[in-house]
């Protein structure tokens, strides 16, 4: 693959294929088991390789700076983002005694929010 593709459009295919699917459900590895989340990392270490050209002996991290690790995603990952997001929510729908009316009162800030009513 590496010999009819440039730098460029190998970065863009692994970015487009591996690395996006990744990013796409990260907040699914909350309470993922460490040789899931190691299996995860070795697909990115992978792809991190092919991108660089990296051999398999080579350390993949100084090269890992524009993507994040699996094991630390940050400020993206679901113990972080959830919180913050229920902090931001307006207190009458956090403090609805019944499930409909939290989920009524939910979709109504969420769609007003959305649509900036």
């Amino acid at each position: 693959m590496r010999a009819f593709l440039t730098n460029k459009q190998v970065h863009c295919l692994i970015q487009a294929l591996v690395i996006s699917s990744l990013d796409y459900c990260n907040a699914l590895y909350f309470g993922a088991s460490a040789s899931l989340l190691k299996q995860l990392q070795l697909i990115q270490n992978r792809a991190c390789r092919t991108v660089y050209g990296l051999s398999r002996r080579e350390s993949v991290e100084p090269s890992l700076q524009p993507y994040q690790p699996i094991t630390a995603v940050g400020e993206r990952a679901f113990i972080s983002s959830a919180p913050r997001l229920w902090n931001n929510l307006p207190a009458n729908i956090t403090q609805c005694d019944e499930l409909v009316s939290f989920k009524s009162r939910l979709k109504t800030h969420l769609y007003k929010q959305s649509y900036k009513l």
